[in-house]
């Protein structure tokens, strides 16, 4: 267990029943074996299910990591990073699902499939979490040193990609009208 006092399983149930346990689906396996994979003293602020490939993971935010975790028959993936590491966690809100966008130092994981209010209870938890966050301005860790950058504005959903299939559908247009110009006009 590299030196983790694991938590108490009662404490850990009580606080995912708080934070919506309920909604979780098919994590019934990852959820059991939370309380070994919290270190004593972290705190769950929220908590999610989804899918990332084809496997239904769970996603948990605690006060100083975000976990997303696995488990297999044979053994478990665990996905964890620290919080100040964490650029950003998006919702994308669908009609009946979300999707949790989490951009981690550049490495973008998205969490398909995820309960709404779930999604936007992860969201709230990080947005607050990083307001309230005294250390992450602390100059022992690496985030202080090297300030992330403005986040970028993305222009609005389908505009780029439709403008862009047209230029090259009328490029390649072009170029077969060339071509055939080229070849039987000669």
């Amino acid at each position: 267990m590299d030196g983790k006092m694991p938590q108490n399983p009662e404490t850990v149930a009580a606080r995912i029943a708080e934070l919506g346990g309920s909604d979780l689906a098919f994590v019934g396996k990852e959820v059991k074996a939370l309380p070994e994979i919290l270190e004593e003293g972290e705190s769950l602020l929220a908590i999610a299910s989804g899918r990332i490939d084809l496997h239904t993971r769970l996603l948990v935010l605690t006060d100083s990591r975000l976990i997303v975790l696995l488990r297999l028959t044979l053994h478990q993936k665990t996905f964890e990073i620290p919080v100040a590491e964490v650029r950003s966690i998006d919702v994308k809100s669908g009609r009946l699902l979300s999707e949790l966008e989490i951009d981690a130092g550049g490495q973008i994981k998205k969490l398909i499939s995820v309960d709404k209010q779930l999604a936007q209870n992860v969201a709230q938890a990080f947005s607050r979490l990083q307001s309230n966050a005294p250390y992450l301005a602390s100059s022992e860790h690496p985030a202080a040193i090297y300030p992330l950058p403005p986040p970028q504005t993305m222009p609005p959903p389908g505009a780029t990609p439709k403008r862009l299939w047209l230029q090259a559908g009328l490029l390649v247009l072009v170029i077969a009208a060339a071509f055939w110009v080229l070849f039987f006009y000669q």
